[in-house]
């Protein structure tokens, strides 16, 4: 396996939720200092979300009361090294997703992909038993590839349509906030 279908795998599966339960993540006491090349806390509509988790590729930011599988809103900052072609990253995407069975539309942007993706429950999974919106912005840095997700809950009753509809039209307020945070986000310091 090449190293840039290996880090491509590594980060579809980071990003899918599918090595969720066996990544190792950090946890980072309220008095650690976070690493230089990423933020602290992210302010997204109106809401503040704090970085509370973080790995090799990536840092998980929530709000006040929520961590772990306990959230209705989460951010997601991904950063990888090593180049990978916007549009091999969009192939092995859409072939994830529909192993997922998720409901999603990938768009090639210039320089970037916006993808909105609505994962359905998962019947008997306590973690997985309500839908997932998500919301990305997946882009190549000068160190490699960067993302950010905003994710949201909705109860398992919702209408799979209607999440991605709504997804779609919040793409456009997200996009712009996303690609305008990637661009602050340093290279690590080697």
């Amino acid at each position: 396996m090449n190293k840039s279908f290996f880090l491509l795998a590594t980060t579809l599966f980071a990003l899918s939720g599918c090595l969720g339960g066996h990544t190792t993540t950090i946890t980072l006491p309220e008095q650690t200092q976070a690493p230089s090349d990423i933020p602290r806390q992210i302010q997204y509509r109106g809401e503040t979300y704090r970085l509370q988790g973080r790995n090799e590729t990536q840092a998980e930011y929530y709000r006040e009361g929520e961590q772990g599988y306990q959230w209705k809103k989460l951010i997601t900052l991904h950063k990888q090294t090593g180049k990978v072609a916007l549009d091999t990253f969009a192939d092995a995407m859409t072939q994830q997703l529909k192993h997922e069975h998720a409901r999603y539309e990938i768009v090639p942007q210039k320089n970037a992909l916006q993808v909105t993706v609505v994962y359905l429950p998962k019947k008997r999974h306590p973690h997985f038993k309500d839908h997932e919106v998500n919301l990305m912005h997946y882009r190549q840095s000068p160190c490699g590839f960067t993302g950010l997700q905003y994710a949201e809950r909705y109860a398992a009753g919702s209408d799979a349509g209607k999440l991605l509809a709504a997804g779609k039209r919040a793409q456009t307020q997200f996009q712009t906030y996303a690609a305008d945070l990637l661009s602050r986000i340093d290279c690590p310091v080697k």
